[in-house]
């Protein structure tokens, strides 16, 4: 379903700012600094960035770095959906066996597929990777229309017809024998919506491992804050205005926490009749979600906002609330928040106005939001 590609910072810019009674500073002997490292080879078709604020040296740091991206490769090449690796049984690997035999997976991506079928009961439907029959069908004429300049609007027909390959009850997964079975031969799992949160988060475990207490994950734009400001100031996360890269307005919140936004100015193409279509599809209509720019959820475990942005995105913002609500209730300890995006014409009741845009948010961010 998702996500975006983008630059260092242009969808959440992570600074600093003062709380109103600022905590003196963390006195250590030796002063900390910022690092930040950068890579291209990742995966997931992105650039991932990771800034230590650490009393280590570069040189000290550099390993730890280099181990991470190794990591992200790997939950690439495990969630991908397009190429096969030696020696690495995929998602891929699981689509190409569907109603041919189970497939025995890292257990990874059996944690992975259960926390999706989770987020698609709790969503009621709205967020379902299952959803690979029809995804491909828009991934299709999106390729299309880079070769020809402009695509095809797809047929509503296909898109119903690939619709009837979709649905959890033919997913069987084996948590003993670490297997995955897709029972029906034309249903596809497509992760996009969760895989790149989910390796967001397992890199954060992986760096607090190793003795990393101050960090700041951006892979892809799916951000993670780990641990607070070492001066005791909160973290600014700034939210991208639609369109042009620049930060439209930004939120003063405490770490650790993951940042994740959905939208719909980064992956799109233009079809023949003159519109354009981006890659956040409603499960209901078939097509692309029109009610928002963008959606960002604020909580502490990147997977899960990885999923939740995606399931707000085409839902109401009613709905939205509540599935918080109830997302709030399931997980206590790391309640989630969402910001949303309007275009000016969608104003809504609660809310302001910042720039050309629109912007409500769920009210516990009301008094954290800078603009």
């Amino acid at each position: 379903m998702k996500k975006l590609l983008i630059l260092f910072m242009s969808l959440l810019m992570i600074g600093c700012t003062t709380q109103d009674t600022p905590k003196p500073p963390t006195q250590t002997s030796v002063p900390i600094s910022k690092t930040t490292f950068t890579s291209f080879e990742a995966g997931f078709d992105t650039v991932y960035y990771l800034t230590f604020y650490s009393t280590k040296t570069q040189e000290e740091l550099k390993p730890v770095f280099d181990q991470s991206v190794d990591l992200a490769y790997r939950y690439h090449q495990l969630f991908d959906i397009y190429n096969n690796y030696e020696g690495i049984n995929n998602i891929k690997t699981i689509n190409d066996n569907a109603g041919i035999q189970p497939v025995e997976v890292d257990p990874v991506i059996i944690e992975m597929l259960k926390i999706s079928k989770q987020m698609n009961e709790l969503s009621n439907g709205e967020f379902d990777v299952t959803y690979g029959s029809v995804f491909k069908v828009w991934h299709n004429y999106r390729d299309e229309a880079e070769t020809t300049g402009k695509g095809p609007v797809p047929n509503q027909d296909e898109l119903i017809n690939a619709q009837k390959s979709v649905g959890w009850e033919h997913i069987l997964l084996d948590e003993e024998a670490n297997t995955v079975y897709i029972d029906h031969p034309e249903v596809r799992l497509d992760v996009g919506g969760i895989a790149k949160g989910f390796a967001t988060e397992k890199i954060a475990a992986f760096l607090q491992s190793k003795g990393i207490d101050t960090a700041i994950i951006n892979f892809g734009g799916n951000n993670r804050v780990i641990g607070s400001k070492p001066d005791g100031s909160l973290w600014g996360l700034g939210i991208e205005e639609p369109g042009t890269g620049s930060t439209l307005l930004a939120v003063d919140l405490e770490g650790p926490v993951s940042v994740v936004t959905s939208g719909d100015y980064h992956r799109y193409y233009v079809c023949e009749d003159g519109n354009t279509y981006h890659h956040i599809i409603d499960p209901t209509t078939l097509y692309p979600a029109t009610d928002y720019r963008s959606v960002t959820i604020f909580t502490l475990n990147s997977g899960y906002a990885d999923a939740l942005s995606t399931s707000l995105f085409t839902m109401s913002i009613e709905d939205g609330k509540a599935l918080l609500n109830e997302f709030n209730k399931l997980h206590p300890e790391s309640p989630a928040s969402a910001i949303w995006v309007l275009s000016k014409d969608k104003e809504t009741e609660d809310g302001f106005t910042a720039g050309n845009f629109f912007i409500t948010s769920t009210e516990d961010l009301i008094n954290k939001i800078r603009h």
